[in-house]
């Protein structure tokens, strides 16, 4: 089985700016194709290889060159004349059974991120938002789900990639290489007098990407449920990041800037839900039909 599908852009716009007395015209087009090829190898196994070139176009907050003040010495702007993102991929997935490998190549051109400039006549460090010239990918992802015993199942997702982006920066090209690997698992055991279990968890590795050195974090979560009366009745107690092990640590080197920062957020929670579940409703109509249910009655014939 295939299938091939195109799509045309043509984009026209005019941007004015009366304070500085700028204008900016564009007009270009952007021919989108995607093509997929799937063939199947037995009654277990079966082999799709898919392509893409896809347009992303940044934010409101990305364009927006108004600064915006994190702290004292710390402020973010977008810039109104970024270029949309371009992403051409390719991938090849292989399933058999509970089983599914993929493995594939991005190419993205002007990649929208941000850049830390530091001004040591402000003591101000600006996050400003740029068009990186491109970021290369290569990746495999494989997920399995399965029962391994009786009353526990579970589902594995692991992912690998190596990267390599293209900036220029003061007149200078850089590249930034960096690996990233990151495992995703699920256990759900089944217990006795009808109380479920589950136990889940990810991690990443440390990596670099964008000007960010990040240092590998993760988290452990659990979950219980029990249902009684027939399952009218239903409470479960899910408590997320149970070690606070989640933190996103970094540190930035660009130029002359050297920034090590600390992102905490409200990641390690508990909740506790109680549900009910009033059953299937049967009503009759009565009186005359509808208009609508009319129709839908002539078009089934």
């Amino acid at each position: 089985m295939w299938m091939i599908r195109v799509r045309a852009e043509s984009i026209v716009t005019k941007g004015q700016s009366v304070t500085i007395q700028s204008l900016v015209n564009r007009n270009y087009w952007n021919v989108l194709p995607t093509m997929t090829l799937q063939y199947k190898l037995d009654d277990n196994s079966n082999l799709v290889w898919a392509s893409s070139r896809k347009i992303s176009r940044p934010g409101v907050w990305e364009l927006n060159p108004f600064p915006f003040f994190i702290d004292p010495i710390t402020v973010a702007m977008g810039d109104p004349f970024l270029f949309p993102q371009i992403r051409n991929a390719t991938e090849l997935t292989y399933t058999y059974k509970n089983l599914m490998l993929i493995t594939g190549y991005n190419l993205v051109q002007n990649t929208v991120s941000q850049l830390p400039l530091y001004n040591a006549t402000t003591n101000l460090t600006t996050w400003q938002q740029v068009n990186i010239q491109t970021r290369r990918t290569f990746f495999d992802v494989s997920h399995s789900a399965d029962v391994i015993a009786k009353k526990w199942n579970y589902q594995l997702y692991l992912s690998t990639s190596y990267g390599s982006e293209l900036y220029k920066l003061n007149g200078r090209d850089n590249r930034i290489d960096g690996i990233s690997a990151s495992v995703w698992l699920t256990n759900m055991f089944s217990l006795k007098n009808g109380y479920n279990l589950e136990v889940s968890g990810w991690y990443n590795i440390p990596n670099s990407a964008s000007f960010y050195n990040s240092k590998g974090r993760g988290a452990v979560n659990l979950g219980l449920q029990k249902s009684f009366q027939n399952n009218r009745w239903n409470v479960q107690l899910n408590i997320n990041d149970i070690f606070r092990t989640s933190i996103f640590r970094a540190n930035i080197k660009v130029d002359n800037t050297d920034l090590t920062f600390t992102n905490v957020q409200v990641n390690r929670t508990a909740s506790l839900r109680l549900t009910y579940n009033f059953g299937k409703s049967k009503f009759q109509s009565q009186g005359r039909k509808s208009g609508v249910s009319e129709d839908a009655a002539r078009i089934q014939k």
